[in-house]
């Protein structure tokens, strides 16, 4: 399927848009292919039905009445998530009050010795020889 070169130009067949010269080879070109004359008549029952179909009539103030309305219900709905999101704010605010200070300095100091203490001892493995990384690691200067 759309094979043709001339498919594509379907449509612009159908409207009246392809220039006097196009339109003529595209018309000498529809007797001989199948494919662009199904699809020519695929689009112009479209184009029956849609113009059956008709316009809807719909007044000026019907149109300006719509983004009004829309424009409260996105108002409405910001103001709702406005407010939820300040009530989980206050609740979590809540919850950590009541938890109260942790004080986990003893943990963190013991973490840090373990640290400092594994760095030494691979330093020390690799420069035992090295006086300055020996002071360092001892803490004197």
């Amino acid at each position: 399927m759309m094979a043709c070169e001339f498919f594509c130009r379907t449509g612009a067949y159908l409207d009246r848009e392809l220039p006097a010269a196009e339109r003529e080879a595209y018309a000498a070109h529809l007797s001989a292919c199948d494919e662009c004359s199904r699809e020519l008549e695929r689009l112009a029952g479209l184009s029956r039905f849609l113009s059956a179909a008709g316009m809807l009539e719909v007044s000026p103030q019907q149109l300006l009445w719509k983004p009004r309305l829309n424009r409260r219900k996105l108002v409405r709905f910001a103001e709702v998530l406005m407010a939820a999101a300040a009530l989980i704010m206050a609740v979590c605010g809540t919850w950590l009050l009541r938890l109260g200070p942790r004080s986990d300095s003893a943990a963190v100091a013991g973490w840090e010795q373990m640290a400092v203490s594994q760095q030494a001892d691979a330093a020390s493995e690799t420069d035992a020889d090295d006086a300055m990384v020996q002071a360092l690691l001892r803490g004197k200067p």
